[in-house]
């Protein structure tokens, strides 16, 4: 058990050596004597202090000593929290909704004795006043807080849906910008070829191809008739792999590319 010092919470200090002397067998009528002698061999500083300099004979118990303790190091005591403390829990402007309620339940647990409804008011009072979230709350209200999380999810994964869609149209613009210098587009074939299972190949035509123009060849599809830039089924690849995390390794190739072919 470490030594107390007068720092840390007092009444888990107490509720430990209470714990470790009940493990020691001793007799009914030294149990007290025993609980005060061995109390000051586990302080130190300025709680060793403290005991050293009370009165002798002045302890009548050992919940007396416990009691005079508790007074001098009061300061030290860690407040319960109650359920109103989570009316300090508001959603920042730019905090997502899942971190907010990841924040708030991880507040809620930490409460012993949680008032629901006061919890769930709470939880409406700190999410922003412009979430759709909030609105479906005022229009349909909730008792409990595990109601609350099940409902949240709908909404936690439109809000992710609309983010990753935002990204793509980004990807989407930034690949659509007109380019200066026209780019070839076989090295991002061949970026996606080092990639391998990661990403997504189109199945092969098997049927004829007498028919297609010869003179038009397309490296994703790996078949005739229409060039690789043309191709609508290589750019939303293309963006898929971005979002992906691959942006490395797709538009690095391409920046080799250009070095290559620079004088």
């Amino acid at each position: 058990m470490k030594p107390y010092n007068g720092t840390t919470d007092l009444e888990k200090y107490v509720a430990q050596y209470q714990e470790r002397m009940e493990i020691i067998p001793i007799l009914v009528h030294l149990k007290e004597a025993c609980l005060c002698k061995g109390f000051g061999s586990t302080l130190m500083g300025s709680a060793l202090k403290w005991l050293l300099n009370v009165p002798l004979y002045s302890i009548t118990s050992f919940a007396h000593l416990v009691n005079i303790f508790n007074n001098q190091f009061s300061f030290r005591r860690i407040f319960e929290k109650i359920t109103s403390d989570l009316y300090r829990v508001v959603q920042d402007p730019k905090e997502r909704l899942r971190d907010f309620v990841y924040r708030f339940g991880r507040e809620a647990l930490s409460i012993p004795k949680i008032k629901m409804t006061t919890a769930v008011e709470a939880f409406n009072i700190g999410l922003r006043k412009d979430s759709p979230f909030y609105e479906d709350l005022v229009m349909t209200p909730l008792k409990r807080l595990d109601e609350v999380r099940c409902r949240a999810l709908r909404f936690i994964r439109l809000e992710e849906d609309k983010e990753i869609q935002k990204r793509c149209n980004c990807s989407s613009r930034s690949l659509g910008r007109p380019n200066p210098r026209p780019q070839d587009p076989t090295s991002i074939i061949h970026a996606m070829q080092d990639l391998r299972d990661k990403a997504r190949w189109p199945k092969k035509d098997n049927k004829s191809t007498s028919w297609k123009d010869k003179s038009k060849w397309h490296a994703y599809h790996e078949d005739f008739d229409h060039k690789t830039e043309d191709f609508n089924a290589l750019r939303k690849e293309i963006i898929y792999l971005l979002n992906k995390g691959h942006r490395k390794e797709i538009l690095g190739r391409k920046r080799e590319k250009i070095r290559e072919e620079q004088p």
